[in-house]
């Protein structure tokens, strides 16, 4: 705009004479109204009968990587042994020594499963630090310090190491003799509680350790495993994250539903009429319906980005409707109103354009899904408005 208006005053022709244009079409499209009905009748029977997918709720859609960069890093996360999320087990008791306690218990049907190669390995609480049980058996197999010093003896009987080699050990085992017991809370202090802590931890009354599943191949299974175990939880974090996905657009869903129904009777309450407010309701329904189709039917089914784009574009369209139904006899005002209308909506569908040539999936699909809104939206609202006396004065004028 600055080097348009810098050419002293030819910008301001350019702009006056695109306003006069608009002025002229907006006139015209009085007779095309049909078109709005048309396009929302087209637009929900096509999602009603597509076999493509409409939704695309799965969390990955969450994520700002692309695809193939998320399948590089489970590749890498793989090679190096890391957990990289998905499955676990979640084992839940009155606390955290109970925790231990079952973790134990379990241990060895997960060595079983690891050994039938259901899965590759696990990460559990109980393996960095065993229960206050086992932790006192340990000790007391160290206070026979006697027989261990025998069997030492005896293992090292012919050997190449030297009598002195073991003289730390020794030692040390007097010294454990004496020992307590550890507890999750004294490590917590400890670099060891940075590895405990995101395995056990707790829930409001209660404790929860997690065991952390690596190459899980008999889904199946561990959710019989689970099932067959008291305070045992086999968990998918993809598919419950999905869900709550879900669920919580349903209850938008809802929401929605009740909103729309709620701003339809305060307009007509304000405009004393039960049809006005179609004037303003129809072309901001019919824009997002058909900005959904041209998404699914493009290849783009409808992520969680493009369900929240959709909700501003119903507020845009809420906003172009009402406006282009504020008729004031007021021929300067309307002019002003007239050219503040496509000035907002050339400058939304611009700034959100942009973001369509953006590398970010999410970036991309709220651009794709407002900028096709925001056009729709102003020529739907254009569309569906009464002529206003200004337009007739100004189309007599030009004719």
């Amino acid at each position: 705009l600055p080097m348009l208006l810098s050419k002293r005053g030819a910008g301001r022709q350019g702009l006056l004479r695109l306003h006069n244009f608009l002025q002229r079409a907006t006139a015209a499209m009085g007779k095309l109204r049909w078109i709005v009905v048309v396009a929302l009748i087209g637009g929900l029977l096509g999602l009603m009968g597509t076999d493509r997918a409409i939704l695309h709720l799965n969390v990955d859609t969450l994520s700002p990587i692309k695809e193939s960069r998320r399948a590089e890093g489970k590749m890498l996360r793989d090679d190096l042994g890391y957990w990289h999320g998905g499955r676990l087990l979640i084992i839940t008791a009155p606390d955290k020594e109970a925790v231990l306690e079952r973790s134990e218990d379990i241990e060895p049907d997960l060595e079983a499963l690891r050994q039938s190669e259901k899965i590759s390995g696990f990460d559990m609480a109980s393996q960095f630090l065993p229960s206050n049980s086992r932790q006192l058996k340990n000790l007391d197999a160290v206070k026979e310090a006697g027989s261990i010093r025998e069997r030492l003896q005896k293992a090292m009987a012919g050997s190449p190491f030297k009598p002195e080699t073991f003289a730390p050990f020794s030692r040390e085992l007097d010294s454990f003799a004496a020992a307590e017991p550890v507890s999750v809370d004294m490590l917590m202090e400890e670099d060891m509680g940075r590895r405990l802590e995101p395995l056990i931890f707790n829930i409001d009354d209660e404790s929860a350790g997690v065991v952390l599943l690596h190459g899980v191949k008999d889904e199946p299974s561990l959710q019989r495993f689970a099932d067959a175990r008291q305070g045992v939880i086999y968990m998918h974090l993809k598919t419950a994250a999905t869900e709550l996905v879900t669920r919580s657009v349903e209850r938008v869903r809802l929401i929605m539903i009740g909103c729309m129904s709620v701003i339809y009777l305060l307009l007509w309450q304000a405009f004393r009429c039960p049809l006005r407010p179609l004037r303003i309701l129809v072309p901001t329904i019919s824009a997002a319906v058909v900005t959904a189709s041209l998404l699914v039917f493009s290849g783009n089914p409808l992520s969680i980005f493009h369900l929240i784009s959709l909700m501003l574009v119903i507020g845009l369209g809420l906003d172009y409707a009402l406006f282009f139904n504020r008729l004031s006899d007021d021929d300067a005002e309307w002019n002003t109103t007239f050219k503040s209308l496509w000035i907002c909506g050339f400058t939304t569908i611009l700034v959100f354009g942009i973001l369509v040539v953006s590398n970010t999936p999410p970036l991309r699909a709220i651009g794709m899904t407002v900028g096709i809104g925001a056009a729709l939206s102003i020529v739907f609202a254009a569309l569906w408005t009464p002529v206003h006396n200004n337009l007739r004065k100004f189309t007599q004028s030009v004719n």
